[in-house]
């Protein structure tokens, strides 16, 4: 999971978002997913307020994401697993992505 605009904390690193993309990419396949959540940046997957506001959806399909993973690996859903090698219906929004392989 990561954002459009996700890149490392000021002082910590100099990783951008382009970085992050390139982990699924070098991930041998089977059970792998990414999702890239649009506009959103390092701390959209915390409860901190942001300053520019918060995208209501990321939080949604970060829950659907992760919930579908630990039911599908965790609990042996099959359905989950399924769904997780979907398109995730119902889930992204338009410049939100998922890729499984």
């Amino acid at each position: 999971m990561t954002g459009t605009e996700d890149r490392a904390p000021a002082g910590i690193a100099e990783t951008t978002p382009a970085d992050r993309r390139r982990v699924f990419d070098a991930l041998p396949p089977n059970d792998k997913f990414e999702l890239v959540l649009y506009q959103a940046g390092h701390s959209v997957f915390t409860d901190r307020p942001l300053p520019l506001g918060r995208n209501p959806n990321h939080h949604r399909a970060i829950l659907a994401t992760s919930t579908a993973f630990w039911d599908a690996f965790l609990k042996g859903d099959q359905n989950a697993r399924e769904w997780l090698h979907s398109e995730v219906p119902g889930v992204l929004r338009i410049g939100d992505s998922w890729r499984s392989k």
